[in-house]
């Protein structure tokens, strides 16, 4: 499978040594992308279809968040991949001064293992 590949660093489009677009080369680096991609999409963002999306405003990004319901609305959209067989291991952790949170996660995608942490 191929996709735009993002520096997970700078969340930016990446690009090769000749300033062409990179793509994914494996499908390890899709589903990172892909997972990149749904962790970070905001419900409301795209114009066609409002219900899309991690509901951060609504659930997440609040004070004194339940983190049972956002570890379950992490969990959804991470299982949402139809790429993803299986679900090793998932974890967050919520840094309350700063609001952020890390997801940590190791899903099973043909058969190779594919762990990753965001910072959201």
């Amino acid at each position: 499978m191929k996709d735009l590949y993002l520096d997970f660093n700078t969340k930016d489009l990446a690009t090769t040594t000749n300033f062409d677009l990179k793509f994914t080369e494996n499908n390890s680096e899709f589903v990172s992308t892909k997972m990149e991609n749904k962790l970070s999409f905001f419900k409301g963002e795209w114009f066609l279809d409002r219900t899309q999306g991690v509901p951060y405003f609504e659930s997440v990004l609040v004070k004194n968040p339940d983190i049972n319901l956002i570890n379950t609305i992490f969990l959804t959209q991470i299982v949402s991949i139809t790429e993803i067989q299986e679900v090793i291991s998932f974890e967050t952790q919520y840094f309350p001064d700063t609001r952020n949170f890390q997801v940590s996660y190791k899903v099973l995608v043909d058969d190779t293992t594919i762990s990753n942490t965001i910072l959201i």
